[in-house]
């Protein structure tokens, strides 16, 4: 028997088909309902028995605060679209519960009293110290703690002949892990999930993240971009970092033009979750 759940993202991602038949997504969106319909979502005892011993007090408090998650969605407050890309979501996707755009925050407040009343970037929601990874091989930029958002990863990914580039921001982590100008592969972990700096939400823990690109030096800062337009997987397919298939992100990312880059999910699944909380013993934070 279908899940509620699961009924619900197959008709979100029938009815995406249906708003882009025709147009050159459709077939890599019927994979993706393909996908879907094939992979399940790991319970939390199958999860627990796939962590190590090793800090279990934290990995504990984490798989507690999943029954609170639910994966696989987007959370539109009072039915609102912030942006026109059909979004659809792996089953054991982290959910997006503010996104691009939107003019509510993570809990459903109005943003309008807030430094930027519409949403700059999306809030990932997850446990604290759920692992963050770079949406792409690249170099960090900036690894520092700031008042206003917390602990910040900022990662530049490549540069095109023209001086174009794209950049990659985590913002409120609990933890990070690499320092400035040093170089980190796709799928690397740089963070974990935390409520750092004034401007998180404590009643949610969440990774906010940007992304932002410009395609000409002479086009002065960089400019923020919609992050669901440049999934690997094609624009508002969410694409997770799957350790079984490294070898398919290994290729080199095209920046030649820009609009050809594509990047990952900065959170890895429910269903890789233990992968990344074992690596997470071997790795030093940063001060």
């Amino acid at each position: 028997m279908v899940s509620r759940r699961r009924r619900k993202l197959l008709l979100h991602i029938a009815g995406t088909t249906a708003l882009l038949a025709g147009s050159p997504v459709q077939g890599v969106l019927r994979s993706a309902r393909a996908q879907s319909e094939e992979t399940g979502l790991i319970d939390d005892e199958a999860l627990r028995a796939q962590i190590l011993d090793l800090d279990f007090g934290r990995n504990r408090r984490i798989l507690r605060e999943l029954s609170r998650v639910s994966f696989g969605t987007v959370k539109h407050w009072r039915r609102q679209k912030p942006h026109n890309v059909p979004v659809v979501m792996p089953p054991d996707a982290f959910p997006i519960v503010s996104d691009f755009g939107s003019r509510y925050t993570t809990f459903g407040g109005s943003r309008m009293n807030l430094p930027n009343p519409i949403h700059t970037g999306i809030d990932i929601q997850a446990p604290i110290g759920v692992p963050i990874v770079a949406m792409w091989k690249g170099s960090v930029a900036h690894s520092f703690l700031d008042k206003q958002v917390g602990n910040l990863v900022a990662v530049n990914h490549g540069r095109n002949p023209r001086g174009g580039q794209f950049r990659s921001v985590s913002t409120h982590l609990s933890q990070r892990f690499v320092e400035k100008d040093e170089e980190v592969d796709v799928g690397q972990i740089i963070g974990t999930v935390g409520t750092t700096g004034v401007l998180a939400s404590g009643r949610v823990p969440h990774l906010h993240f940007n992304l932002y690109s410009k395609r000409y030096p002479w086009e002065g800062d960089l400019q923020r971009h919609n992050p669901h337009s440049r999934w690997r997987s094609g624009p508002g397919i969410v694409t997770l970092f799957r350790p079984t298939q490294v070898a398919s992100f290994e290729d080199a990312l095209d920046i030649r033009n820009t609009s050809n880059a594509h990047f990952l999910y900065p959170i890895p699944g429910k269903n890789d979750l233990a992968f990344f909380l074992n690596k997470l013993v071997s790795l030093k934070e940063v001060s």
